[in-house]
């Protein structure tokens, strides 16, 4: 996932709470959609109906939870699309997540889980996996269903779902991750079958996916928002209108939505899941996700006790509550709890490998290399928000430990490499343009310590701003020779992060924006892609991981460390490195704002 870096003003809160209005601080942050609904759903309804109704009251389940309570959390960007085959950004993935299974899923500590399927079977080429769903699973209850009462979920769904990901007849996002993996999808796509050979019912709790080549991550792909499971009906009876209406079989089911102002989802009473103690999941009662677009005014509405949780925390607003070491300052000790999370992404200044001062000289990528402080960048500009370059592949992925050239702050080795490159003090090097989003000022203070401290080698660098569709262009079309860039993990495989480097992805076809081509990177990624042994996928991937760095196509920077605070009443609701909000097993304890 490539990184680029107005809502209902609560009013009423938990139940069992106290009604606020802090003096003089509160209306500032409310804009007038925000007021309209407060009048309209509080005013107008009065204390004993309308909003108040959103909180579930709290009662005690085993082993010391509470089950019930409303939990509240905001979004930067609105909600675009809740069909699985469509979405593509956070703020729809963070929903759709609650609503929907798939046959698989990635736990909190980043492995894959069984979710509808109980277990699988894989053949020993790779080629053929073979699901055994778990029974009783239901699909909500929904207006699409006879008399609104939701269905088992069977094989037949499964087929459904995935089949629709890569059909000619939608438009969907996804077809990416599916296209060149199911047996028989370009048969299918070219209308010369009416099916996918590779998805096959075997009964109606037994699925059988093959694939077209082995894949070792497909499981990984798999658990992606794309590998949803829908009912037929919902889409039959919705039509067009299906993105706003979802039905799953996840632990919540939809309420309502009403755009940039809120969206509703409540307890799936008929959840599969339960925990050690026998509670069925998901614990509690009602999410309410709210739409306001400035982060200090989310923050604002967190402190006030009208949201459950806030991440992530404003630039300007970091030191001022939590210290260099990610501890709260005295302020809000007691009050909120933090958690912290490394990750999965890794962000750079990628070099055109095409043309440009850049493409054919080795030396002169690795001196920029060299003379980089990726720790005073931490310090200084991110707060203590980074890790320093450790590898292409971050370093919070599970078993994986990267073996490459990690480019410490050496300006004396820079300056040799420079004169080795051709040009020493920088010395005949034309006019170097790096062009960048502005990210909220971020992406722009570290561009400007990074001019600063090339200046010292002889590079001296123009700063182009550009808005986050303009840059895409300058970079896709190979207009910019220099450019800032970030991923974040779509899946949790080295192979997500290592494919930014395929030489077959790059144009209309990927993410590999420097144009880099390397034969011997090619082999050693294609060879792993291939391999189904963990060790043996992991040597390969490790040693084109070597060849990448070596060849230096990118100004290696440093991997995302992300904190999230949290109510000090709310529980089992950490910061995860995939940012996945697991609010299945998040619950409340009684308390009072």
């Amino acid at each position: 996932m490539i990184v680029l870096d107005g809502t209902c003003f609560t009013v009423a809160l938990q139940c069992h709470t106290r009604f606020r209005k802090p003096e003089g601080f509160w209306y500032p942050y409310l804009g007038f959609r925000q007021l309209v609904l407060f009048f309209l759903v509080f005013v107008g309804a009065g204390c004993g109906s309308g909003i108040r109704d959103e909180f579930v009251p709290l009662e005690p389940g085993q082993g010391g939870v509470y089950l019930g309570g409303t939990f509240r959390w905001n979004a930067l960007e609105d909600v675009r699309s809740l069909d699985p085959i469509r979405v593509a950004d956070t703020a729809s993935g963070d929903v759709a997540e609650q609503i929907y299974d798939g046959l698989v899923e990635v736990s909190r500590d980043l492995h894959v889980a069984p979710s509808l399927a109980e277990r699988w079977d894989i053949s020993d080429d790779g080629l053929t996996y073979t699901f055994y769903l778990r029974r009783g699973a239901r699909f909500h209850d929904d207006p699409c269903f006879p008399e609104g009462k939701g269905r088992e979920c069977t094989a037949q769904d499964i087929v459904y779902s995935l089949q629709r990901v890569v059909s000619p007849d939608v438009e969907s996002i996804g077809l990416w991750a599916f296209r060149d993996l199911f047996a028989g999808v370009e048969e299918f796509r070219f209308r010369q079958a009416d099916r996918v050979a590779g998805l096959k019912a075997l009964d109606d709790y037994t699925v059988q996916i093959t694939l077209a080549k082995p894949f070792a991550p497909f499981l990984q792909r798999l658990a992606m928002s794309y590998g949803f499971i829908i009912p037929h009906e919902a889409v039959d009876y919705y039509g067009a209108d299906f993105f706003q209406h979802p039905v799953g079989t996840g632990p919540f089911q939809f309420v309502r939505w009403t755009k940039d102002l809120e969206l509703v989802l409540e307890r799936n009473p008929h959840y599969w899941e339960k925990d050690e103690h026998g509670n069925q999941l998901p614990y509690l009662g009602r999410l309410v996700n709210t739409f306001i677009k400035v982060q200090n005014s989310e923050f604002a509405e967190f402190e006030l006790g009208n949201l459950e949780t806030h991440s992530p925390i404003a630039d300007d607003l970091f030191t001022s509550i939590l210290s260099p070491d990610g501890n709260l300052k005295p302020k809000y000790d007691g009050r909120f709890n933090v958690s912290s999370s490394d990750v999965l992404s890794i962000f750079y200044f990628g070099f055109n490998m095409e043309s440009g001062p850049f493409a054919s000289n080795q030396k002169l990528r690795q001196a920029v290399n060299y003379a980089i402080d990726r720790e005073s960048i931490i310090r200084h500009v991110l707060k203590g928000r980074a890790l320093p370059f450790t590898g292409v592949v971050p370093p919070g992925m599970p078993g994986w430990k990267s073996t490459c050239e990690r480019y410490e702050y050496n300006p004396e080795k820079a300056i040799q490499l420079m004169a080795e490159a051709g040009h020493p003090n920088g010395e005949g090097l034309p006019e170097i343009v790096l062009h960048l989003n502005s990210g909220g000022k971020r992406h722009e203070n570290i561009a400007e310590v990074v001019q600063e401290q090339l200046k010292e080698i002889g590079i001296d660098i123009t700063l182009q701003i550009l808005e986050w569709p303009q840059l895409l262009e300058v970079v896709e079309t190979g207009r910019s020779s220099f450019f800032r860039m970030g991923w974040q993990a779509d899946y949790v495989d080295p192979e997500n992060f290592l494919a930014l480097y395929d030489s077959r992805k790059f144009g209309p076809q990927g993410p590999n924006y420097t144009h880099y081509k390397n034969e011997r990177y090619d082999a050693l990624f294609q060879a792993a892609e291939r391999t189904t042994d963990l060790n043996e996928r992991y040597d390969l991937m490790r040693q084109a991981e070597e060849i990448a760095v070596e060849d230096a196509p990118w100004l290696y920077l440093y991997h995302q460390k992300e904190f999230r605070l949290n109510q000090n009443y709310v529980h089992d609701f950490e910061h995860n490195a995939m940012a996945h909000l697991f609010f299945k097993y998040a619950w409340l304890e009684p308390h009072e704002n």
